[in-house]
């Protein structure tokens, strides 16, 4: 549990630091993040979802 807590925190601290940056990636770099930024917040959906049942 604590190994996922700490995971989560090491991808948020990675999304502040992609928004602070957003604004000088070109656009195909941009759409590379937000790939990546919604399979990071999936994994987190399946997580939360496996541990509520």
């Amino acid at each position: 549990m604590d190994d996922d807590r700490e995971t989560s925190v090491q991808s948020y601290i990675f999304l502040i630091l992609t928004c602070y940056s957003f604004e000088n990636y070109p656009l195909s770099i941009r759409q590379s993040i937000l790939n990546i930024i919604s399979k990071i917040l999936q994994s987190f959906s399946e997580k939360i979802y496996q541990f509520k049942r």
